[in-house]
């Protein structure tokens, strides 16, 4: 019993109390509070354990698991252990000035809300740890679910990839054998035009002039029937729209996406303002009012409703340049294509034409000039750029920059693109063809251009099935060991949740393991209130101690005055001693400084009124002569 006793004694001193005042305590309190600081010792290593497994499933290194793991474990614990310190180095201490409100003091119940919480949020480890086995078979399901979809997507990936060679081939071995036939003399020589691919040819030209409630834009009717001869002239069956509201302009954009069919080639212009809102572009029409939510028509809808229609290539022309009145941003909001798709900006997007610079567009001569001229898309497009750079700087100043926003699957008509990307994957020795495509300087030219390209486009399509079982199961060997590496923390709460039903006891129970000894503290409270009954006696009995030692400095130092008893004022029984902050003058050097001093000082040191003598008036004595020390 004896060593219990010294067992309990120092974790009581381990959990902050005071060895001398815990030897007054009956022997109930004793054991009550010793009990519940086991307990709260107990809770902190619940704490430290269930934080240091957390940062170990946490952290990736395997190397660095065991030390993160280690050293947040024992930090938790410290923290725990040192706020059960706290608590009760401090808990009754602002009361022991009176002890009517001692003796009916708790500890505040928001600290123990604040532990539940905590302990509810650390149990949930626990839940981890008891279901670790089952957890760790269903996320391995889950990572070779997820390296199965991740090679599903490769395949597809790598079958668009042989897709889109295969198409280019087929292009580039039907010009080639019309060069062929050329030279045979079998056919008449064939224009290759930028649109001379197969495939109906469909364009959509919108212009907004005339505002009814904005200023008009001059030269937009001009640049759309401009713009409509040129494309006319290449095969396109055109639709116009010019200075429509919204509600024409709906209908007529319907009735173009109607007629749109798969394989089709598909070309739409805009011209007129453009409004962003919320990181989005819209059309404004001729009818928008100022403040109009649903007054413009979204450019990213038309864009996707050109792609749904599984078009050959499209190419969607924004010449939007002025910067809209009521628009809070500078021109157009970053544009994003789609597949088979390219859009075209006559400036970059959150920048707009200078006031000064005229407002002819551009864009709209030079692409009507290279739609008929040019050998391919993509030769059409770069001519159109760099045509647009020096005409606009030639004539006005200012050197616009046109934008080109390619979409997945363009390297259709990006045969430039297609050559170089081919010439790194084909086989050493293969010829690759020049940034701008075959040019028609010779007929003989022309034909071993084309047949070089061929041959990287079949060097790359013998790659791709050669090394496509390999490379996917490498890639998917190294996406399955970064899945290792992480924990999927997320994947395992999930889990967790979906058979949630017996986790909440079971978190509720460990939870309560956690708190148990705050709650048997709080429940026990009687033993605290006798603890800081004792621990506030204490206190006094050092201060009466201080008090008397101080009296007796005090009456040594006034020898010098007339005889007479000290004043039984009693400073530290006062309830200002323990309120009032200005007790700190009552220290012993300031008493025996301020009795050296005037009269005034030594009120002030024993915070006495002005009123109150130090000392009462001398008996007469039957030796009026004799004199003796102050006792």
């Amino acid at each position: 019993m004896a060593l219990m006793t010294v067992i309990a004694r120092c974790l009581l001193a381990v959990m902050g109390y005071d060895r001398a005042v815990v030897s007054y305590l009956s022997r109930k309190d004793f054991w009550r509070l010793a009990l519940s600081s086991l307990l709260c010792l107990c809770s902190a290593f619940l704490y430290a354990v269930s934080a240091a497994y957390l940062a170990y499933v946490a952290v990736y290194a395997d190397f660095a698991r065991w030390l993160t793991a280690t050293g947040i474990g024992i930090g938790v614990f410290l923290f725990a252990v040192t706020m059960q310190r706290l608590f009760v180095s401090t808990g009754g201490y602002a009361h022991h000035w009176d002890q009517q409100r001692l003796a009916q003091w708790r500890p505040d119940r928001l600290r123990l809300v604040c532990v539940v919480i905590i302990a509810l949020l650390l149990s949930l480890p626990y839940l981890l740890m008891s279901h670790r086995d089952r957890l760790d078979q269903q996320i391995e399901e889950i990572r070779q679910t997820k390296a199965a979809f991740y090679r599903d997507q490769l395949r597809r990936a790598r079958d668009d990839r042989r897709e889109d060679l295969s198409r280019a081939r087929a292009l580039v071995a039907e010009d080639e054998q019309r060069v062929t036939a050329r030279i045979a003399g079998a056919v008449a020589p064939v224009k290759h035009t930028a649109v001379a691919q197969s495939g109906r040819r469909r364009a959509l030209l919108i212009g907004v002039h005339r505002y009814q409630h904005f200023d008009a834009l001059p030269g937009v009717g001009t640049d759309v029937q401009t713009l409509e001869r040129s494309l006319a002239d290449a095969g396109f069956i055109t639709t116009v729209s010019i200075d429509e509201t919204r509600d024409q302009l709906v209908l007529k954009i319907d009735s173009y996406l109607k007629s749109l069919q798969k394989g089709d080639i598909s070309i739409v212009y805009y011209e007129g303002h453009a409004l962003q809102r919320a990181g989005r572009n819209h059309l404004v029409p001729a009818d928008y009012q100022p403040g109009a939510r649903a007054g413009a028509y979204p450019i990213s809808q038309l864009i996707d409703d050109v792609a749904n229609t599984s078009p050959q290539w499209s190419i969607v022309v924004l010449d939007v340049k002025h910067r809209f009145p009521e628009s809070a941003h500078l021109g157009l909001a970053p544009v994003h294509s789609q597949p088979n798709t390219v859009v075209v900006t006559a400036i970059p997007p959150g920048t707009v034409q200078p006031a000064n610079v005229a407002s002819d567009s551009m864009l709209a001569a030079t692409f009507a000039h290279q739609i008929g001229v040019a050998d391919n898309p993509q030769q059409m497009l770069q001519r159109v750029v760099t045509e647009t750079a020096e005409r606009s700087l030639r004539l006005t100043g200012w050197k616009q920059q046109v934008v080109a926003t390619f979409g997945k699957h363009t390297d259709l008509f990006r045969s430039a693109d297609i050559a170089a990307a081919s010439e790194k994957e084909g086989p050493p020795g293969t010829v690759g063809t020049d940034s701008v495509g075959c040019r028609e300087d010779s007929v003989q030219t022309l034909q071993r251009c084309l047949r070089a390209r061929l041959n990287v486009l079949d060097a790359s399509l013998n790659a791709i099935q050669r090394h496509r079982h390999a490379e996917d199961e490498h890639n998917v060997d190294l996406y399955l060991a970064s899945l290792h590496q992480s924990s999927m923390l997320s994947e395992r709460w999930k889990l967790l949740w979906d058979e949630r039903g017996g986790n909440i006891v079971l978190a509720l129970l460990i939870a309560l393991a956690m708190v148990l000894g705050d709650l048997l503290r709080d429940l026990g409270v009687d033993a605290l209130r006798s603890y800081e009954q004792w621990r506030a006696a204490g206190a006094r009995i050092a201060i009466e101690a201080g008090y008397e030692k101080a009296r007796q400095s005090v009456g040594d130092a006034l020898t010098p005055y007339a005889a007479g008893p000290l004043p039984g004022l009693r400073w530290h029984e006062l309830n200002q001693y323990f309120e009032n902050p200005s007790a700190a003058r009552l220290s012993l050097g300031g008493v025996v400084a301020a009795a050296n001093g005037s009269d005034a000082e030594l009120r002030q040191a024993l915070i006495l009124p002005a009123t109150t003598p130090l000392l009462p008036a001398p008996q007469k004595d039957a030796n009026p002569d004799s004199t003796g020390p102050v006792t």
